[in-house]
This record gives C-alpha cells, sequence and structure tokens, in this order.
C-alpha cells in the first residue's frame, strides 16, 4: 500500500519541488549580488536563467527521490515530461501562437532541458535504482 502511495507522490512532490526551489535560489542570489554593494539595482537575468536550470532539476530529482523502486527510470520518465513541455513551448513559438517575454528567448525551452538532464545525471550518479 505504501509503495502505490508513494508512486502516486512522485508528480505532486516534483511539481512541488520544482516551486520551492525557486526561494533558495532567489535568497541566494541576492545576497550573492547586492549583499557586496557593487550591483545595483538587483539584476533579475541571472536569475530567470538560473530559474530555468535549477527547476527542472529539482523536478527530476525530487520525483525520483520519491518513487519507492526504479529511480533512474522514474528520473527518466520525469526528465521526458520536461522536454515535452519544452517541446510544446517551442510548438507554441514557431506557430506564432506564444511568445516569449523573457529576454532568454527561444533558449528557454534549451535550458529547461539541460536543467532536467542535469537532474537525471544527479539521480543516476547518485545509484538510483
Amino acid at each position: 500500500m505504501t509503495d502505490w502511495l508513494r508512486w502516486l507522490a512522485v508528480l505532486p512532490a516534483a511539481i512541488l519541488a520544482a516551486g520551492l526551489s525557486q526561494f533558495p535560489l532567489h535568497i541566494i542570489l541576492y545576497q550573492t549580488l547586492t549583499g557586496s554593494g557593487l550591483i545595483e539595482p538587483y539584476p533579475e537575468l541571472p536569475e530567470r536563467l538560473l530559474t530555468l536550470l535549477v527547476a527542472p532539476a529539482a523536478f527530476v530529482w525530487a520525483g525520483a527521490a520519491v518513487a519507492p523502486r526504479h529511480r533512474a527510470g522514474a528520473a527518466a520518465v520525469l526528465m521526458v515530461l520536461c522536454c515535452l513541455l519544452a517541446g510544446i513551448a517551442i510548438a507554441l513559438v514557431l506557430s506564432g501562437s506564444f511568445e516569449f517575454s523573457t529576454p532568454v528567448g527561444v533558449l528557454a525551452p534549451i535550458i529547461t532541458f539541460v536543467g532536467a538532464f542535469c537532474g537525471l545525471l544527479i539521480v543516476r550518479k547518485r545509484g538510483g535504482s
């Protein structure tokens, strides 16, 4: 019974981790970039870039950590899900029905893929079975 509950919790935990990963990222970047007093006002571009990298990595890693078994396989499925969402974003941009409002532009889906792949590598390196 607990295995089923953990499998049901994989996707919600992954989404929660992706969202919660933004808080420490913002605090670390804000303290690093403005704490020295050299950079004013706070530049948003580094945070936007790193958000696209950290959130998918946290999504894949946390989802695989919640999975009761086959963590590497769960991480691969979560990575594919991230890539699918990035592919949908690329298709929307190319069709002209959506426009990226970030200065990162079309690089956003590519950075998302790299972040998801990093999450997969972290799970595999830690010996996800």
